[in-house]
């Protein structure tokens, strides 16, 4: 079930920046029996629904969209909305996507997200916090493989999710991050990854 996610283009307005660019994109029936047929020969691919989603992209990339709300990054993010309470840190913005039922979340009492990119933090923070009746949300510009947090401050969920795409070689940094920030970690804690199983198989 994905029906926890908001629609992002109710929430986030389309706008540039230096690096980035974020837009809507309608899916047509076409575009969904294009993908239905393309799955066939790639069975882990996630066809779209019809509708409108928003994308977030990377000028001049290979990898170019960074996010969208499309079923696979829905479902992909399942997890860390079902499971996240108390104390949550976040690597990686993105679209907000995941921060929006967090923020609905009475579990949730806390949301720190570290972002690298300062031009993302300007273009959909401000959209996000307006739905942030509770003031939980605090939003930091920093790296996360760099950032230094006090080990006083603990977190009952932590979540990194800074990658654009699934690749083998990003499991080290995975492993690495966990590790790190292992101090930071309440007693009971979940630490995750985005698409950690996947990740490793591809080894």
């Amino acid at each position: 079930m994905t029906s926890q996610f908001v629609p992002m283009y109710k929430i986030l307005s389309e706008g540039k920046t230096k690096n980035f660019e974020l837009s809507q994109r309608k899916i047509t029936k076409k575009d969904v029996d294009f993908a239905k047929i393309r799955e066939i020969n790639h069975p882990r691919e996630i066809p779209p629904k019809i509708g409108t989603l928003m994308v977030l992209t990377r000028k001049e990339s290979i990898f170019d969209c960074v996010m969208s709300d499309a079923e696979y990054e829905k479902i992909t993010n399942r997890t860390i909305v079902r499971i996240a309470r108390g104390n949550v840190l976040i690597a990686g913005l993105g679209l907000g996507m995941i921060l929006m039922p967090l923020l609905k979340n009475k579990d949730v009492k806390k949301i720190t997200v570290i972002e690298k990119e300062q031009e993302l933090i300007d273009l959909i923070s401000p959209k996000i916090k307006k739905h942030d009746k509770k003031n939980k949300l605090q939003v930091i510009h920093g790296d996360i493989n760099e950032i230094k947090l006090p080990k006083e401050q603990k977190f009952d969920v932590i979540y990194f999710d800074i990658w654009d795409n699934v690749c083998g070689d990003n499991y080290q940094q995975m492993k690495d991050l966990k590790k790190k920030f292992s101090k930071n970690r309440a007693k009971g804690s979940t630490v995750l990854c985005w698409e950690e199983q996947s990740t490793r198989s591809q080894r």
